[in-house]
């Protein structure tokens, strides 16, 4: 993608707490309407980072998002009962307290081996591959793991 100009020069969006709770209102309204599937909530974030980076649009502004939403022919209503009626903000909410209980910090951040293991950050895919390769052995409970 090309990064718009006005990019953190003209476009600054307030939060980014804006944009993840219209998320999560796309993703419990479609939930709620197809449990397991989550195409429009990933459809929604790709559509978000485009809106920002390339098109140089505030995505913490409701117009923007909801003119995202409109432009994925998704339905607004759903969404925007689910931010109306608190179960959006509560859900986040849920989410960022398990991520103080889990450690982590920012993202991307991998939590494996029951919380035992953390790899945050810019980290190599052979990295992970060979944590996850490690995990996948599945060495004694008295062994010592490699990762």
């Amino acid at each position: 993608m090309t990064l718009h100009a006005d990019v953190w020069h003209k476009t600054r969006p307030k939060s980014s707490l804006a944009a993840h709770h219209f998320l999560k209102a796309v993703s419990l309204s479609e939930e709620a309407e197809a449990p397991l599937r989550q195409s429009n909530y990933y459809r929604a974030t790709w559509a978000l980072r485009l809106a920002f980076f390339a098109e140089g649009r505030d995505i913490s502004d409701w117009q923007v998002q909801a003119a995202v939403a409109e432009e994925l022919g998704l339905p607004i209503a759903p969404i925007e009962e689910q931010i109306r009626s608190g179960a959006a903000i509560a859900a986040l909410g849920a989410d960022t307290m398990l991520a103080e209980e889990n450690k982590i910090s920012g993202s991307p951040t991998f939590l494996t081996n029951a919380g035992r293991q953390i790899l945050y950050g810019n980290v190599g895919y052979r990295l992970i591959e060979a944590n996850l390769n490690e995990l996948l052995r599945a060495p004694n409970s008295d062994d010592a793991s490699w990762c």
